[in-house]
């Protein structure tokens, strides 16, 4: 997709958290003391409560390679993980009582960003890719809706389809021009409307360039053009 974020975020079973937590805690280091401080060094720590039931597992190195703390409900679900992955990206997710993710927080090179899992195949990101707030409806990974604002704080919208392909945009440009784009099954820009300089404009184009163009002036004059395939005008009214 070509507006598609380079944002990967897999949904982790309970199971790939607490691997080895039933263990017994390994000390690595033992138990070191200089004066009054005291330091324990150890690469694993399982909480337990009162009755002996697991709720709580610290590693220093998960199956992932992040440093992680994942901490779980009477039933052994995980329900929280905060964790640092091996590249330093921090993160928080958040788990259902099934041990699916239902929300994650984490920050990459690209900025902040929420992600929202309501169904399986059903997604929202909340992000800052490329420095510009963007908030992106997925389903099944592919992009199906999103708005945003650039970094000059013009506002967009845009709709795709199921294999990522632009079909419908809506930007206001800088000089605050409002234009909507159509755009055909492969992706090219066939119907465009906007108000450019006080003209009220409708363009129809091939997949290469407007054929027609239908407007009303700024001074209320209305024009129909007609342009050939290299773009030149070949009939217009008046």
């Amino acid at each position: 997709m070509k507006d598609k974020w380079g944002l990967s975020l897999g949904i982790l079973l309970a199971s790939s958290f607490l691997g080895g937590a039933v263990a017994n805690v390994i000390f690595s280091g033992g138990l070191q003391a200089q004066g009054e401080s005291t330091a324990i060094t150890t690469e694993q720590l399982n909480l337990v409560d009162r009755s002996g039931n697991l709720r709580g597992v610290l590693r220093a190195e998960d199956e992932r390679g992040a440093v992680s703390l994942s901490l779980v409900d009477s039933n052994g679900e995980a329900r929280v993980l905060l964790g640092v992955l091996s590249d330093g990206t921090p993160e928080v997710r958040l788990f259902d009582e099934d041990g699916i993710g239902s929300a994650t927080v984490m920050v990459d090179q690209n900025g902040p960003m929420l992600e929202l899992n309501g169904d399986p195949d059903q997604t929202i990101l909340l992000g800052t890719p490329g420095g510009s707030p963007t908030l992106s409806f997925l389903q099944e990974g592919q992009s199906r809706v999103e708005l945003g604002v650039n970094s000059s704080g013009a506002p967009r919208l845009g709709m795709f389809g199921k294999t990522g392909e632009r079909r419908v945009s809506i930007v206001v440009g800088e000089d605050r021009s409002p234009v909507l784009t159509l755009y055909d099954y492969d992706g090219y820009a066939r119907l465009r409307v906007g108000v450019v300089e006080g003209a009220s404009v409708i363009n129809i184009a091939d997949e290469v360039r407007a054929r027609i163009v239908l407007g009303v002036a700024s001074n209320g004059v209305p024009s129909l053009t007609f342009l050939d395939e290299d773009g030149q005008i070949s009939h217009g009214i008046p």
